[in-house]
């Protein structure tokens, strides 16, 4: 994701598909923590590609599909009122 690869979207992509599984979905919303979290060895002072505004594209790309799959189960996370 750093270096903006097609590899690393089509495995985003996994991840979000994965997200509604029972079984995975738990560690594939924990794997998105990784992806845009700050890293000890993976930085420019050790040669790292970081493309520039390689979170910013990550966002892009991610927040559609998790809208997608938002609109799909129809449970928005807001509490309707009267529910609360």
């Amino acid at each position: 994701m750093l270096r903006t690869n097609t590899r690393g979207y089509e495995l985003v992509q996994l991840l979000i598909d994965l997200l509604p599984d029972e079984k995975w979905g738990l560690d594939a919303a924990r794997a998105f923590q990784v992806i845009t979290s700050e890293d000890d060895l993976l930085n420019k002072s050790n040669h790292a590609v970081i493309r520039l505004l390689y979170k910013q594209r990550f966002f892009a790309f991610v927040f559609p599909k998790l809208l997608g799959h938002a609109s799909q189960s129809g449970d928005s996370g807001i509490p309707h009122p009267g529910t609360m």
